[in-house]
This record gives structure tokens, C-alpha cells and sequence, in this order.
């Protein structure tokens, strides 16, 4: 995929209680889909290629920050988009069981589909005290540029699908609900918000995923829940400093003829999450720093078993992504070094030496099955991962 991108932004000071910003965006996309040729003249392998695609978005925004009291801020605003799915390309027919019928070219630079909408937002900031405060805020947004993500085990696959005749655009309404706080205890600032948000587009049961050129008879849209809670202690002064987030979250699907049109877990569905990033200060040029990472396991599908039928051998699995895989977590740590002449000199230099993943923990990044046939079937599944420590040395200029 590529990206050409136009865009600008402005701000006019209206009065001393109304800051309005406004501009517009122009956004050019292009994608090539895939493709497969022989790498020998020899080669049994038929060349093949997906036509490549083209879309493009134009969209304006205005935006008020209105300071109602000393207490009382709301921001408000409303976006609007244009977006179109630019030719040369074709545009496939459909009988109900997914046969195609016929095809529609469109010439190079025509419109091939369209789409347009308002998204509104709205966010209203209460300030309690000198030191703490809430928020509420709702948006509507329109995503206009699809990620499917494959939940099958293997290689993680992600495909990026620009909407079209068959793929609309997904339709997301975000409420949060937080709380900030300042120099509380230990910690400079805290920060609790909720969210809740609904779309979802997903890969059909069984679908045919290897360079398809007709990938939108593999897709179907559905109802996509999402909600969780947001918190944050940060330090950023003193000889030791950083910051503690932990999300705790889930993300549940609903389509009907997915699953049996029974809800499931998203593949990206971590119930919690969590970030610990701690730097100490030993002297005017050593600190030390360490990071460590945990998040619940996402899911996937694995086969249940397999079977004979007139001869032919079959897999068949679980619930959709009803395996969890085993949850990820990393400590990296350092040791830095930063010259004492950097403060008086415009080429700055510092150093860092440490170890990623100094527990050495195999975190998995594919599943993969072999089938054993014999009288009876049955299925050994093996676990991929990418690295274990690995020491680094880095070093960082600045001019």
C-alpha cells in the first residue's frame, strides 16, 4: 500500500473563551493486492495478480474549544468525508450462492463507488478542583479502509481492503467517560477512562483467504462490542521516573453466519494489558531503565480433530477463535550513557547497552498443525516464536 497525503490545519482565536480549529484533508491510496509468478521459465506455476486498487478521501473539519466558566470546558465539532473507489477496475455480480453472474469496467480515473457522512463529536471537561477533573466525550467516526486480520492458525494474516460495492464503510460510536488527577502520592498524575465502541467487519467460516480475487465474497459485517477501562500513574520528576498503565478490556463479535451466529472473542481480544517503564537517574550521565510488558493472550482457531470421509481425510474445529493463545509478556533492561558535553555542543551522542527479553521468554507468534494419517488421524500442534534475549548495544546521534 501506498499513501499520498494533502493536509491543513488552522486556528482562530475567536475570543478569550473560543479557540475554533478547522482545515481539510486530502487522502490517495493505493494498493497492490498480490501477486504470484514463477521464479524459472521451467516452472509448472501459472502467473497470477489481484488488480490493484485506488481510493481516495477529501474531508473538512471545524472544532470550537469553548471555555463556558473557569471550571467548565467543551469542545465540540463535526467532520465531514467524501470518499471514492477510484477505476480502472471491475466490479463482479453476484448470484445468492456467490456465483458470478457478470463483471462492470470502469475506465481509469472513474468513480467506481462512493460514500460520504457527518461525524459529529462532543467532549465536556469539568474541572473539580485545582488538582483533579473529569471528562465525557462521545464521537461517531466512519472508517473507510478495512483491516482483516486471519484467526486461523499459521502466519498471521492481515489483508487491508479499501470499501467498495460490497465492502461498506464501518460506522464506530465511541463514548468515554474519565478522570485526571495531579500530584497524587507518589505519582505526578493520574489517569482513569472507560470507553464503549461498536463495528465490525470478519472473515466468513472456512473462507478462502490466498490471494482471492473476489475477497468480497468472503466477508460478511456484523455487530462488534467493545469496552474496557483505561489507567495511568505517571512520575516525571525526582531521580527516578516513568509511568504504569494497565487496560482492562473485551471485545465480543456477533454476525450472522459466523460461528452459527453465536457471539465470540475477537482475535485481538486481550483482557488485560499492562506496561511498566521506570528510568533512575545514577548520576549527571548513567541512569538506568527497565520496561516490562504482559497482555492476556489472544485468539485463534485450532483443529478439534479429524476424520475419514470415502477416503479423504478432514479437520474439523472449535468454536470460532476458541483457543486462547498463551498470554505474552517481556522485561527489556539498560543502562544508559549520555556525554557530558552534550549540553554545550550541537552533535550530541548517548549510548544505551542492555538485553531484550533478559527472561528469555519464548512468546508465541504462529501455531501451525501436522496432520499424522494413519489408521486413525490425529493432529500434533507446534508453537513459533521469533526470539529469546537478545542483547543489544545502541547508539543515538543528535544534530
Amino acid at each position: 500500500m501506498q499513501e499520498i497525503d494533502f493536509k491543513a490545519d488552522f486556528d482562530y482565536y475567536f475570543n478569550t473563551k473560543n479557540r475554533i480549529k478547522f482545515g481539510f484533508a486530502c487522502e490517495n491510496h493505493f494498493y497492490e493486492p498480490g501477486s504470484i509468478q514463477p521464479r524459472v521459465t521451467y516452472s509448472i506455476t501459472t502467473p497470477f495478480s489481484i488488480d490493484d486498487k485506488q481510493s481516495a478521501i477529501l474531508a473538512l473539519y471545524v472544532q470550537n474549544q469553548h471555555k463556558i466558566t473557569d471550571k467548565i470546558k467543551l469542545d465540540y465539532g463535526i467532520r465531514y468525508a467524501m470518499y471514492a473507489q477510484i477505476g480502472a477496475g471491475k466490479v463482479y455480480h453476484y448470484d445468492e450462492n456467490y456465483n458470478r453472474i457478470d463483471s462492470v469496467y470502469f475506465a481509469n480515473g472513474e468513480i467506481m463507488k462512493s460514500y460520504s457522512g457527518i461525524e459529529p463529536r462532543i467532549s465536556r471537561r469539568y474541572l473539580l478542583n485545582k488538582r483533579s477533573s473529569v471528562k465525557l466525550a462521545y464521537s461517531l467516526s466512519r472508517q473507510y479502509q478495512q483491516l482483516i486480520s486471519n484467526s486461523s492458525i499459521g502466519l498471521p494474516t492481515n489483508i487491508l481492503l479499501p470499501a467498495d460495492t460490497y465492502i461498506k464503510p464501518i460506522t464506530s460510536h465511541q463514548t468515554v467517560a474519565g478522570f485526571f488527577m495531579n500530584d497524587i502520592c507518589f505519582f505526578n498524575h493520574l489517569s482513569l477512562e472507560t470507553y464503549y465502541k461498536k463495528n465490525i467487519i470478519d472473515y466468513k467460516d472456512n473462507a478462502d483467504l490466498n490471494l482471492n480475487s473476489n475477497i468480497e465474497t468472503e466477508l460478511l459485517v456484523g455487530d462488534g462490542t467493545s469496552y474496557g477501562a483505561e489507567l495511568m500513574l505517571k512520575k516525571d520528576v525526582g531521580k527516578l521516573t516513568g509511568w504504569i498503565s494497565y487496560t482492562l478490556s473485551k471485545t465480543t463479535l456477533q454476525i450472522n453466519g459466523i460461528n452459527n451466529g453465536n457471539p465470540y472473542p475477537a482475535r485481538f481480544n486481550k483482557r488485560h494489558n499492562l506496561s511498566l517503564l521506570l528510568k533512575y537517574n545514577l548520576g549527571k550521565q548513567w541512569s538506568l531503565s527497565g520496561t516490562f510488558k504482559y497482555t492476556s493472550g489472544g485468539y485463534t482457531n485450532v483443529p478439534k480433530g479429524s476424520f475419514y470421509y470415502y477416503g479423504s481425510s478432514f479437520t474439523y474445529y472449535t468454536t470460532k477463535n476458541g483457543y486462547q493463545l498463551p498470554d505474552y509478556h517481556r522485561l527489556d533492561i539498560a543502562i544508559n550513557y549520555s556525554n557530558n558535553k552534550n549540553k554545550d555542543r550541537r552533535f550530541k551522542t548517548d549510548w544505551s547497552f542492555g538485553v531484550y527479553n533478559i527472561s528469555n521468554r519464548h512468546n508465541v507468534f504462529s501455531i501451525s498443525v501436522k496432520q499424522n494419517i494413519g489408521d486413525l488421524i490425529s493432529n500434533n500442534a507446534y508453537k513459533m516464536y521469533l526470539y529469546g534475549a537478545v542483547p543489544f548495544i545502541n547508539l543515538k546521534f543528535k544534530f
